[in-house]
């Protein structure tokens, strides 16, 4: 008899069966390298923004179905729980998607709006104002015109009120002078005025000068409105300074004045000129 042997049971050929749901990310991926097809898939799963994973999803849906719908050798009963799974899936993305939160929108702070909306009454009433003064200033004008129709004066009339006499310009009134100068040759004009200045003093004395002019050869013309004023201070300067020497100036009477006669015209220019 030949010696015992265990027998032993072939190994199936399946391949092991694998929960997904206990594995991480990587393995999972890893077993669906395994299909060409479905690593593409994963890898858009993996690299597609959050903002087109609903489209992305219906993709692999209808990937799937037809997948299914070319296998024929599956059961109707699992095809059909394959395709209510995927369909399944599909949904879930979709109300994943649905109750996401949208993408926050930025909003103007409630403070600035307030101080936009105060700044915009403030313009408001200042163009308002200046309507208001516009419509009262186009009234004025409007009032302006009608009182210029009705009661304007025409030219004829301004032609023919009468015009007022120009103003006379006031003559000038003649004064009287004296010239003085002193009897010592050092004195200069100054020192000639300080001494009629102490010999006539208005305070004791009371007398005016209405005119004190310097003149050449240290002589001083002292001028007066009146006659009698002129000899009071003549008098005067007499009993106060004996050393001044007084001699009185004729006025001159002319019948015939001519202005702005230049200098290098002589009396005969101007006569043979009249």
């Amino acid at each position: 008899m030949s010696p015992s042997t265990k027998a032993v049971a072939p190994r199936s050929t399946r391949s092991k069966k694998i929960n997904l749901k206990l594995v991480d990310l990587s393995t999972r991926r890893q077993l669906f390298e395994q299909s060409s097809s479905s690593a593409s898939f994963v890898d858009m799963a993996l690299e597609c923004p959050m903002e087109d994973l609903t489209s992305l999803a219906k993709r692999i849906y209808e990937e799937a179905l037809n997948q299914l719908e070319q296998s024929g050798n599956i059961k109707a009963t699992i095809k059909g729980t394959v395709t209510d799974c995927l369909y399944g899936l599909y949904s879930v993305v979709e109300r994943y998607e649905a109750c996401s939160p949208s993408p926050v929108v930025p909003t103007v702070s409630t403070d600035w709006s307030k101080e936009l909306k105060t700044e915009l009454e403030q313009q408001r009433e200042i163009v308002a104002a200046a309507r208001a003064d516009m419509g009262a200033v186009r009234t004025a004008v409007n009032q302006l015109c009608v009182n210029l129709e009705t009661n304007g004066v025409t030219y004829a009339a301004m032609a023919a009120t009468t015009k007022s006499a120009p103003t006379l310009i006031p003559h000038p009134q003649s004064v009287h002078s004296l010239i003085i100068s002193s009897a010592d040759t050092q004195d200069t004009s100054e020192d000639v005025i300080g001494k009629i200045r102490n010999a006539v003093s208005a305070k004791t004395s009371g007398l005016r000068v209405d005119r004190l002019r310097k003149v050449r050869d240290q002589k001083v013309v002292l001028g007066c409105q009146t006659r009698d004023e002129l000899a009071k201070v003549a008098d005067r300067l007499r009993s106060g300074n004996r050393t001044l020497l007084i001699e009185e100036k004729e006025n001159k009477d002319p019948l015939v004045i001519l202005k702005n006669v230049l200098n290098y015209n002589t009396d005969e220019d101007i006569l043979c000129a009249l």
